[in-house]
């Protein structure tokens, strides 16, 4: 076994789930998960973003497969866990301030726009726009973090320390991170370590890939529909009462 396997996934990928099950059972001393290992705390101003990415989370978790049972298996089998960031805050403390600035503004653009879509267009329409208000600006900062941002800010980077440090300590490590930081994370580690990169069990658009998000992707339009009313419903109420305040 390799002191480094790097797994890359796609994240709504089942066939992926079940390759990560067996490679966890083979007993690494060490998890590498994306995530977040504590709640992020949220200054005042930072307010659009926690609902940016929460709704955004809630909405396409239908599509996304559980890591649940991955941490179980390493709490049984005493494997250590190490996730990719501390909070999904430090997505945002990473971005310069002017990116910070224009995703505020596609935020706060987008989401009330939606309403207006909403009565203008078939309410469809303005669902997709509301979705697209809760999306640009998480994916905007994620790709910046990946693609733009140098030295300690970068995400690659950040993954491939915290594999280096376990790795350091004489651990074998199982590292899971999306399809799209697999170079870039094997790019950022030290010479000393040569990883056993492992691709997705199958692509994006393979026939066993759509099959297995069909029916989960028509319930993230569901509840994207319901979300848009909800949000439409209150917004309407509010500018409703603003001109008696």
């Amino acid at each position: 076994m390799s002191d480094v396997v790097l797994k890359g996934e796609l994240h709504t990928s089942m066939g992926d789930l079940e390759e990560e099950k067996e490679l966890v059972k083979e007993g690494f001393d060490t998890l590498v998960l994306e995530g977040q290992a504590s709640e992020s705390e949220y200054g005042w101003s930072d307010g659009w973003f926690q609902i940016s990415i929460s709704a955004l989370f809630w909405i396409i978790g239908r599509v996304y497969v559980s890591k649940d049972i991955l941490r179980d298996l390493a709490e049984v089998q005493e494997t250590g866990l190490v996730f990719t960031r501390d909070a999904d805050s430090d997505l945002l403390e990473n971005t310069p301030f002017f990116m910070q600035v224009f995703s505020a503004l596609v935020f706060y653009t987008l989401v009330p726009g939606s309403v207006a879509a909403g009565i203008i267009f078939p309410k469809l329409w303005g669902a997709v726009i509301l979705f697209c208000g809760f999306a640009l600006p998480v994916l905007g900062i994620r790709i910046y973090n990946t693609q733009r941002s140098k030295g300690d800010k970068n995400r690659d980077k950040i993954i491939a320390d915290k594999i280096a440090d376990a790795a350091e300590e004489g651990d074998s490590v199982l590292a899971i991170v999306g399809e799209s930081h697999s170079e870039g994370v094997k790019k950022h580690l030290p010479d000393s370590i040569d990883p056993d990169v492992r691709p997705p069990a199958y692509s994006r658009l393979s026939k066993p890939h759509v099959k297995e998000v069909a029916f989960p992707f028509f319930e993230m339009i569901l509840v994207l529909y319901s979300l848009f009313l909800v949000v439409s419903s209150v917004m309407l109420r509010l500018a409703q009462f603003a001109p008696q305040l």
